[in-house]
């Protein structure tokens, strides 16, 4: 007898975008009706990740208040979480093949959107190719193995893999007039990336088998390349993005460089991340820019100085920094990237302005588009609120 729901292993569950990713497919009758998510994390069964209960308890808030209804409410959400809990997975490393493959086998798709970006990522070079390069690596190699083994009912076939890669990995600033879904990879050998994009299009090239219609047959990939992800988080480690905008939000650059920043809703990666399991609408075998909009980079510190931050304590020691983008803030830039390879690239990006055109990737997740703009506000909102 046949699954009527199709099974999606999701690898990086308990990240910004996984936790958002569970959320809005728990949120979406759509999604819910042909898939069931099968979260893995790292840790023991017993180690059970809280910030689930945490995605799933959000729908009580919106709970009417008549009490019966919020009884009916209640029930279901905790019927809900055990159900997800039931069909989750532990894992010990993303490495460990073995273990892998036992939490992916018996998938129909896999979401990849495991990864680390170490605080010091120029420095940490190990853990982002331990983590980012070779984990994808086990997983392409777990998947592949799982397709030739394939043929049985009792065990089905990767259908797709999903991997979320990253804008930077094409934002060239040497030949910066316009980018495309089809613009190439920026050179590895460049200066002006930092470590943390240099694995990501390490691991693009890993998935050069796009194209290469033979080995495009055995494992059909889905590459998504979202910009800056911003929005509402209840994930409690940190990430990527998270951790910028607290940096901007609370004043702790040397300055505000004249540089654009590349946004995109977190609720619209999720929703294209699910959107792209189902092949009548996103065609394999290719990379998509996910993409909502741009901001200046004083925007977030003005936005502070705006707020009011109630405790004194905390207005003395985060008030906003006051955004400065005359010439000695550039020089701040210049002295530092002497020191820091992150200001160099700071430096390439100063007052130019990019003109992304993203017209396949904005027809084909049309309906996944977000207002960015109040996304920067809800973020810095859940930022000042966990302090």
């Amino acid at each position: 007898m046949q699954r009527s729901k199709k099974v999606v292993c999701l690898l990086g569950s308990t990240g910004f975008l996984g936790t958002t990713i569970v959320k809005r497919w728990h949120k979406s009758p759509s999604f819910r009706a042909k898939y069931e998510i099968r979260a893995i994390y790292r840790g023991e069964k017993s180690n059970w990740p809280k910030v689930f209960n945490r995605v799933f308890t959000e729908e009580r808030k919106s709970m009417e208040e008549d009490e019966e209804e919020s009884l009916i409410n209640t029930q279901s959400y905790k019927g809900d979480l055990d159900r997800f809990a039931e069909f989750c997975k532990p894992i010990s490393d993303i490495n460990n093949k073995d273990d892998l493959k036992r939490v992916i086998q018996g998938s129909n798709f896999v979401i990849h959107c495991a990864g680390s970006y170490p605080e010091k990522c120029e420095e940490d070079k190990d853990e982002l190719e331990r983590t980012n390069v070779q984990g994808l690596e086990t997983v392409l190699e777990v998947c592949l193995e799982i397709n030739e083994e394939s043929g049985a009912p009792a065990v089905p076939r990767i259908e797709r893999l999903i991997y979320t890669s990253d804008l930077s990995t094409i934002v060239d600033y040497d030949n910066f007039e316009s980018f495309t879904e089809e613009s190439p990879l920026i050179d590895l050998n460049s200066k002006l990336i930092t470590e943390y994009t240099r694995s990501k299009i390490r691991c693009e090239k890993l998935l050069e088998h796009i194209g290469d219609e033979e080995k495009a047959e055995a494992l059909p990939v889905v590459i998504l390349r979202p910009a800056n992800m911003i929005g509402r988080f209840i994930v409690e480690k940190k990430f990527t993005s998270g951790e910028f905008m607290k940096k901007m939000l609370y004043g702790m650059f040397p300055g505000v460089p004249d540089i654009e920043i590349h946004l995109v809703h977190v609720d619209h990666v999720a929703d294209a991340h699910l959107c792209a399991l189902d092949s009548r609408k996103v065609p394999a075998n290719r990379a998509y820019c996910l993409y909502d909009g741009k901001i200046k980079s004083d925007y977030i510190s003005e936005y502070a100085k705006s707020c009011d931050w109630q405790e004194n304590k905390r207005k003395k020691k985060y008030e906003g920094f006051h955004p400065s983008c005359l010439s000695i803030s550039k020089l701040t830039c210049r002295l530092a990237s002497i020191f820091v390879p992150e200001a160099k690239v700071i430096l390439k990006k100063w007052g130019k302005k990019l003109e992304p055109n993203f017209a396949v990737s904005d027809r084909v997740f049309a309906s996944c588009k977000v207002d960015s703009e109040r996304a920067i506000i809800q973020m810095c909102d859940d930022i000042i609120e966990s302090n």
